[in-house]
């Protein structure tokens, strides 16, 4: 239709009948439509970011916390984290967006083999079923995405901790049809901001917006009528 709503697409649906919740009514739309998902919000995005920083958000040179379950002091006052700490974190951003999917991949199976099941603020290990879907959501996303993401946690956690859209889906590239070798696994992926009739996106959903979209994420706002 055109229309867009916090500068990304917009799709407006009546729903007719007023039973369950609007995600769980825009879940089953979009299933109907060859998606699958979950209603996620900020879970799998910060456990994704926490996997691939571990090391450097709990570095032994760092002020890190009481213990795991905390956050991490360079996350919480990143004012006082050190210049190396810093540098530490533009070299994995480097590698992320330089070494694309397959770098993302290899450091983020390598932490997850490493620490998984230890406690750590943010982190579900079992979300979207561990680390299978993980790769996914960052393989869908991309690498330039998934630094971007990750620099929206590391520069200022507060202001981003909530606000990521609600619905995480996916579905079998239509270029899946095609020979090409590589192309039969690619998988499409699209974040949903879900509102209701009179819901209203808050400063937090813009902000995750803007960045998604600069991302080249797809992205849009699922409104539901009536």
């Amino acid at each position: 239709s055109g229309e867009t709503e916090g500068g990304v697409p917009l799709c407006q649906v009546t729903r007719p009948h007023h039973t369950g919740t609007v995600e769980d009514f825009a879940l089953e739309w979009y299933r109907s439509r060859g998606w699958d998902g979950v209603h996620s919000e900020n879970g799998p995005f910060l456990t994704l970011f926490m996997v691939l920083f571990w090391d450097i958000v709990f570095h032994s040179n760092e002020r890190i916390c009481a213990s795991h379950r905390d956050c991490p002091v360079v996350l919480r006052f990143p004012s006082v984290a050190s210049t190396e700490h810093w540098t530490r974190a533009r070299e994995r951003l480097t590698t992320i967006t330089t070494g694309g999917t397959a770098a993302t991949s290899e450091i983020l199976s390598r932490h997850y083999t490493a620490y998984e099941g230890r406690q750590a603020f943010g982190v579900n290990w079992g979300v979207l079923g561990g680390l299978a879907g993980l790769d996914q959501l960052a393989r869908g996303l991309g690498s330039d995405a998934v630094a971007r993401i990750c620099w929206c946690y590391l520069d200022d956690l507060e202001a981003y901790l909530g606000g990521v859209p609600d619905l995480y889906i996916w579905r079998r590239s239509p270029a899946a049809n095609s020979s090409a070798e590589g192309v039969s696994n690619r998988i499409e992926i699209k974040l949903v901001e879900v509102k209701g009739p009179r819901d209203k996106l808050s400063d937090r959903q813009l902000s995750w917006l803007r960045v998604l979209k600069a991302a080249a994420v797809n992205v849009e706002v699922f409104r539901v009528q009536g």
